[in-house]
């Protein structure tokens, strides 16, 4: 057996996978549509009021795998939004932020400390504020101060529960008028992600697998995930975070064109310091000429040869397409952890952090 088939082969080990993934990351990942479905009934459930429609500008706030939502809910909108979305990680809110602002407070534990300080500082300024979690202090918050709250299933992940976060924003934006219900939309995007998940699951052989094989072509490489248009570039910075997190490797994530005015520059001297990249482009369903010419000619201006792989966004709509590529890249992240020998669901170092953080509150 070829070496490349050989290492493969503990993607199709069963108890292989379940000694590496004792809390169950990838049973998560192949049932994504289904958390996205009921991630839209929340948000279609959610009681609102007058109060919250025609926003000047709307705010997503959160850390980590809560506030990637924004950035994809950004990304979905861009081309439909009438009102500016900005995603905000920090523990202050930028000073635009006031009565005529749309406030998610995102936080699926509902503890995080940077969220929970940037929903007191919305609070003082009168924003409008409807807040995404599972328990914890948000939860305390919203029900004292009377805000609507999204409750989303508890789990110890909140990288794995994006569809119950990202969602329900979806439907509250259409259900405030901010864009128009698309209820086909919808459909295409669970259709797409139901054919998916029966193409990348885990009883589908590496030999047949798309996201299998492509883990097996990154294992061990210095991965460059690109965005072949900007409305990609959410879904690019999806994958690099998840394989950050879940497969314990680092990667790079930019967009096009921008990358063409500055990191392709750096394929230069500095390229040659970056042992065994690989480059996956990931393409919307259909581009216009520029875009496809961009994608063509990069490649080919770096001075050396790099690994080049190419990931097509499925569906027509860009709810279906963001979605797949999200789905793409997590399923992708998961198998890449177990080729990796390491369990996707430990994040020793940034709960290293928070124990670190928190201690130095407490002894202010």
């Amino acid at each position: 057996m070829a070496l490349e088939e050989s290492r493969l082969a503990v993607l199709d080990d069963a108890q292989a996978i379940g000694r590496l993934d004792p809390e169950g990351m990838l049973a998560k990942a192949e049932d994504f549509a289904a958390q996205c479905a009921e991630g839209l009934r929340l948000g279609d459930s959610v009681s609102l009021g007058e109060a919250f429609r025609e926003p000047a500008n709307i705010v997503v706030t959160g850390m980590g795998g809560s506030a990637i939502s924004g950035d994809l809910l950004a990304a979905i909108f861009m081309d439909r939004l009438p009102a500016p979305v900005s995603v905000v990680r920090d523990y202050r809110l930028p000073a635009f932020v006031g009565k005529d602002t749309l406030l998610f407070a995102v936080s699926h534990s509902g503890n995080t400390a940077e969220t929970l300080s940037a929903l007191d500082d919305a609070v003082k300024r009168k924003a409008r504020v409807i807040c995404l979690c599972s328990r914890g202090e948000m939860r305390k918050k919203a029900r004292a101060a009377g805000y609507p709250c999204v409750l989303v299933p508890p789990g110890k992940q909140p990288r794995a529960n994006t569809g119950y976060l990202l969602m329900p924003m979806v439907a509250l934006v259409e259900r405030l008028g901010l864009v128009r219900p698309d209820p086909a939309a919808r459909r295409e995007a669970m259709q797409v992600l139901k054919q998916q998940e029966k193409e990348l699951g885990r009883k589908v052989a590496a030999r047949r697998n798309p996201a299998k094989r492509l883990a097996g072509d990154l294992w061990n490489r210095f991965p460059f995930i690109y965005a072949a248009v900007p409305w990609l570039g959410a879904a690019a910075f999806r994958w690099r975070t998840q394989l950050n997190e879940n497969s314990k490797a680092l990667a790079i994530s930019h967009e096009l064109p921008e990358l063409d005015h500055n990191e392709v520059a750096g394929w230069g001297c500095g390229g040659d310091t970056v042992q065994d990249p690989i480059w996956v482009m990931l393409r919307p369903r259909r581009a216009d000429g520029e875009t496809l010419a961009r994608a063509r000619f990069t490649p080919k201006v770096i001075g050396r040869k790099v690994a080049l792989r190419t990931v097509a966004a499925g569906g027509r709509n860009r709810l279906a397409q963001v979605l797949s590529l999200v789905h793409f890249g997590d399923m992708v992240s998961l198998y890449l952890a177990f080729l990796n020998g390491v369990n996707p669901a430990d994040t020793t170092p940034i709960d290293t952090l928070k124990k670190m953080m928190a201690a130095r509150a407490r002894n202010r």
